[in-house]
């Protein structure tokens, strides 16, 4: 993301983690649009559409991670919801990949050629 993607008074897409995300069981239930209130040079501010009050800064040189004060954070910031949507589908991947890796039974299934292509493809990025 850059600053570039956001302009004042567009839909932006929010989904709630930490504190924010209590009681909402799906992933849908913790997507939200929200809308850009303001842009300054260091933050982008964002509120619930037709509040005018509960603005939220997300940290434009910190990756766009919503500004805190040292606690946890409870919101994500996205411009569109392909954009979260992705972010979600990658989540779900990389936990699933992870957590059949320590699970021997799949290892074991696999044949020759498709542990050499796992492999070749952890040894690239390591």
């Amino acid at each position: 993301m850059k600053k570039e993607d956001f302009k004042v008074g567009q839909t932006v897409w929010i989904y709630l983690i930490g504190d924010a995300a209590r009681g909402k069981n799906t992933d849908e239930e913790r997507i939200e649009e929200w809308e850009v209130y303001s842009i300054g040079r260091k933050y982008i501010q964002v509120k619930k559409k037709n509040w005018s009050f509960s603005k939220i800064k997300f940290d434009m040189t910190n990756n766009f991670r919503q500004w805190n004060n040292g606690y946890s954070p409870d919101y994500e910031l996205y411009p569109t919801k392909e954009e979260l949507l992705k972010s979600l589908w990658k989540r779900m991947v990389k936990r699933e990949i992870q957590t059949s890796m320590y699970t021997s039974k799949i290892l074991n299934k696999l044949n020759d050629e498709e542990l050499k292509t796992i492999h070749n493809i952890l040894k690239k990025h390591m």
